[in-house]
Formats: C-alpha cells, sequence, structure tokens
C-alpha cells in the first residue's frame, strides 16, 4: 500500500483530518455535492464515492465537472449484472470513475477489457479469506485499490486503500495502539488510564504533531478522541511501512 485515503463524513472529521496533516481522503457525494469545493483544497488527493445517493446520472455527470483524483464507479454489491451496467453506462457518459469489481474478482475483471495499468477498486466477496487468495492471484498488470480493506495495509499488490476505522475513537471509545495494546476512553477506559498515558508517551511526538495534549486524551475531549488513533497507529505504522510523506504533510 502507497495512499491510505481517510473516509470523511462531516465538517467537523475534515477539520480534524486538515489539523494532523492528512494528505488523502475519501468524500460522499452524498455529503459533498453543495460544498465540494470547500473539502477539496484542504488535500491533496480526493476520492469520491457515491454513498447512498441514488442519483446515478448526477453523480456521474458531478465526477465529470469536478477535479477528483479518483472516483468509483455507482456500484451494486449484491447484483453484479446490475453493477456490470453501471459501469458500462460510466463509459458511455465519459466519466472517470474506477469499476469497482464485487464477487469474483478474477472473473468480472476479465469481463472489463481494460487496458494495462488501468486502476481498479476490489469490493465484496463472501469472506476475507476468499478475497485475500483472490488478491494473491490478481493479475499484476493493473493498480488496485481496496474498498474499506484495512487489513491490506501492508500488502505490496495494493497501491491504496480507504478506512473510516480512524475514527474508532469516537464511535466506539478505543483504538488501536501501534505495536503496543489497544486503549479504550470513556467510562470502560477508567481502569486503562495507565495504558493510554504510556501509550501516549511512547508516541508523544506524533501526539505533538496533531496538535494534541495527553491530559486531552485522559479527558476524552471529543477533538481529542477524533485525533488519537492517528497518532497512536497511523502515524507511527506509515513511519515504519516507509510511505509517512505520501499521507501526512507534517
Amino acid at each position: 500500500m502507497k495512499y491510505f485515503y481517510f473516509n470523511v463524513n462531516n465538517k467537523t472529521q475534515s477539520i480534524a483530518l486538515k489539523e494532523c496533516g492528512v494528505k488523502n481522503v475519501m468524500l460522499s457525494y452524498k455529503y459533498v455535492k453543495k460544498n465540494y469545493d470547500s473539502y477539496v483544497k484542504h488535500y491533496e488527493r480526493i476520492f469520491l464515492n457515491p454513498g447512498e445517493d441514488d442519483d446515478i446520472d448526477g453523480y456521474y455527470e458531478f465526477v465529470r465537472s469536478k477535479k477528483a483524483h479518483l472516483a468509483t464507479q455507482y456500484d451494486f454489491s449484491d447484483d453484479l449484472e446490475k453493477n456490470h451496467k453501471s459501469w458500462q453506462k460510466s463509459v458511455e457518459m465519459n466519466s472517470p470513475v474506477l469499476p469497482v469489481l464485487h464477487g469474483n474478482y478474477i472473473q468480472n475483471l476479465g469481463k472489463l477489457n481494460l487496458t494495462p495499468n488501468s486502476y481498479v477498486c476490489l469490493g465484496k466477496m463472501v469472506g476475507h479469506i476468499e478475497e485475500d487468495e483472490q488478491l494473491r492471484k490478481l493479475p499484476r498488470s493493473f493498480i488496485y485499490h481496496g474498498l474499506a480493506k484495512g487489513r491490506w495495509m501492508k500488502s505490496d499488490v495494493i497501491e491504496s486503500i480507504d478506512s473510516s476505522t480512524w475514527l474508532s475513537g469516537v464511535r466506539g471509545r478505543k483504538t488501536d495502539v501501534y505495536n503496543s495494546p489497544s486503549i479504550t476512553f470513556g467510562r470502560k477506559g477508567r481502569m486503562d488510564l495507565a495504558l493510554t498515558r504510556a501509550a501516549c508517551e511512547k508516541y508523544k511526538e506524533y501526539l505533538e504533531l496533531v496538535g494534541l495534549k495527553i491530559e486531552q486524551v485522559l479527558e476524552g475531549d471529543y477533538r481529542a478522541l477524533l485525533k488519537i488513533p492517528i497518532a497512536l497507529y497511523y502515524m507511527p505504522m506509515f513511519k515504519t511501512l516507509g510511505v509517512f510523506e505520501e499521507n501526512f504533510h507534517l
């Protein structure tokens, strides 16, 4: 993996990512179609998806008119025939979206007649074992993006992935810590304050980069919980993987 796209659904999340120096985000057409330009100026690479909006023609027109680095087709994970027709429609409308493969990746890839080095999104299959097996067999003549495939972070087959797991601090009041035990916040985390402090001390340099103080994290400040997974997990991991500069300005 080279590029990680942080999923963004609202202005508060966007501000937090901007303050963390994040370069790449995935935005949903449903949420940003009315104020897209206000989001774009903060990031280096924009990846668009339709979200749950049912305006297929509007989405494809939007992608064609806006300056997104990448965009997925309007996809249907549970209806592969409909999914393929949607891709064909994007081609007819000359909308520069990426095809999304659901089900058998290799079989569906063969139906698209793509040129070498085309970018392709990998979506749903039956389960993780099947997905990982197909990933190993995919032809290396294409570039691949894993849709919500955080577990492929260390894959050398994948060019990019997107994920909303960075929101675990506010959604589940917990976060993974790179090469350390995960930590919990709020009521459930009252007995883990020493563990939380130790994690923050270990990655203090990254807390400073995102503008956090340990006390804010211990107090469970909402904005601190938005940023803390980035400081304790993503930044140190990307540094180790050698892709820090591709994903952060700082």
